[in-house]
């Protein structure tokens, strides 16, 4: 089977040491010879057949969805995955998939060495994963977002130059419009701004969407170019922020940002966010671990840091959505969420 990449991990038993290195340093340099990334059953399952279709549809499209499904979703409360659960007649994760195949986007399903069987097996009830443009990766440790998707870097041609649209796969109101919608900005952008612009965060407004509105992560936007996306920032960041204290924004005119402007702005991350491919993984390879847990200590890759990494150097944008398409963007962190959602979507429907 060509291209198959054997990475092998090591387990940092010094914390204080793992807090130095650069998300691209743990993976690639801190490594053991006794343990390899992918499971016997993901390796069997990225197939020669598979990869050519997937490589197929990436020349055509340009563009790779990372379907992240590698979450515990241990608020839910149960033995079933989060992103197995029904959704209307369907498993989360299917939602997100069928979207992506419908916008003829190649994936890559990034799981957990937990969940990757029962994944795997609920995927193919849905589609051909031989002829439908889907690969596997694995992430072996939970360590954020930023690292589940640094993984699908393994199963994607070195030579690849296209983008890359990071989506979530309990997030059943994204479709193959939305997809487009987000194409289209991104592309549009670029021909305006030229090579400096290299990646476009979905967005909506927090007033819109109401209840628990206001633990989503911040977007601050440069006061001098508004259209310019300068850092994400999560709501327990501003919650750990002392009451007179502030952000400083060197890259956009030492711009300062106390902790209650940070608090009250209304656009937030979606999560999603589409980019130039080879530049992301440079940037995700950058990021420094921040610290989720005191004692014992534990450490995770945010994705959106990638905003901070690359704001000296390059343009990060947003699209806004319209308030009457952000229940596109409503996930459930609980199982009664989860039948209020649907109950919804049954509705609109």
């Amino acid at each position: 089977i060509p291209n198959r990449m054997i990475m092998s991990w090591v387990v940092y038993t010094n914390v204080v040491s793992m807090e130095t290195l650069s998300l691209g340093m743990y993976v690639n340099d801190k490594i053991s010879k006794d343990d390899g990334t992918y499971s016997d059953e993901i390796y069997k399952l990225n197939t020669h057949q598979s990869k050519s279709v997937f490589d197929s549809m990436l020349n055509e499209s340009q563009a790779f969805c990372v379907l992240l499904a590698a979450g515990q979703g241990s608020r839910f409360v149960s033995d079933t995955p989060k992103v197995l659960h029904p959704f209307c007649g369907k498993p989360l994760l299917v939602h997100a998939l069928l979207a992506a195949k419908n916008a003829r986007i190649p994936v890559v399903v990034v799981v957990s060495n937990t969940n990757a069987h029962n994944v795997i097996q609920t995927i193919s009830s849905f589609v051909r994963i031989d002829r439908d443009g889907i690969l596997f990766c694995e992430q072996p440790e939970q360590l954020g977002t930023g690292h589940a998707v640094y993984m699908a870097r393994t199963v994607v041609p070195d030579t690849f130059r296209g983008d890359l649209i990071v989506s979530y796969a309990d997030n059943p109101g994204v479709d193959s419009d939305l997809f487009s919608q987000l194409r289209a900005f991104h592309k549009n952008e670029r021909d305006k701004l030229g090579d400096s612009y290299f990646a476009t965060i979905l967005t909506g407004s927090r007033a819109a969407v109401g209840l628990g509105a206001d633990a989503y992560g911040r977007i601050v936007r440069s006061r001098l170019e508004m259209n310019r996306v300068i850092d994400i920032v999560e709501k327990k960041q501003i919650d750990a922020m002392p009451p007179e204290s502030f952000r400083i924004y060197s890259e956009d005119n030492n711009s300062r940002w106390t902790k209650d402007e940070l608090f009250n702005i209304d656009e937030f991350n979606s999560g999603i966010v589409i980019a130039k491919s080879d530049l992301y993984f440079k940037v995700l390879s950058e990021i420094k671990p921040s610290q989720t847990r005191k004692e014992p200590p534990k450490y995770e890759y945010y994705a959106t840091d990638f905003v901070s990494y690359s704001s000296n150097s390059h343009c990060v944008g947003a699209l806004q959505l319209p308030n009457d398409q952000l229940s596109k963007l409503e996930g459930a962190n609980t199982l009664s969420e989860l039948l209020q959602l649907e109950q919804k979507f049954l509705t609109i429907l």
